[in-house]
C-alpha cells in the first residue's frame, strides 16, 4: 500500500482542515433545515454555492483581504445559505456568520 506523501505537506494539511470545517458547516445547515444530504435539490445548491464561494474568495484576493480558515468556512456557509434561499429552501438567516468583512463579500457576490 502506497503512503499518502501529500498528507505530510503543511499546505495539503491546511486545505484538508478547511474542507473538513466546510463539511461540518454544511452538515449543521442541513440538520437545521432538516434536509437529507442526499436531497436531489442539493446538487444544484452546492454548484451555486461553489460559484459564489469562488467569486467571494477572488474578490477578497483582489481587495487584498487575507482570509483565515474561519473566514473561508464562514464564506462557504454564507454561500450555501444564499444558494439554499435562491432554491426556495426555508433557512434561517440567523445562521449567517457575524464577520462584517465576510457579510460584505457575500452581499456583493450575491447581487
Amino acid at each position: 500500500m502506497e503512503q499518502d506523501k501529500w498528507g505530510r505537506d503543511p499546505a495539503v494539511q491546511q486545505t484538508r482542515k478547511i474542507f473538513a470545517e466546510m463539511e461540518q458547516a454544511q452538515k449543521k445547515l442541513l440538520d437545521h433545515a432538516q434536509l437529507s444530504p442526499f436531497d436531489v435539490r442539493l446538487r444544484t445548491v452546492r454548484d451555486v454555492a461553489l460559484g459564489l464561494f469562488d467569486r467571494a474568495t477572488a474578490l477578497a484576493a483582489r481587495r487584498g483581504i487575507r482570509l483565515t480558515d474561519t473566514a473561508m468556512k464562514d464564506i462557504y456557509t454564507g454561500c450555501l445559505l444564499q444558494a439554499m434561499k435562491t432554491s426556495g429552501m426555508a433557512i434561517s438567516q440567523d445562521l449567517l456568520p457575524d464577520d462584517r468583512n465576510v457579510r460584505e463579500l457575500l452581499c456583493e457576490v450575491s447581487r
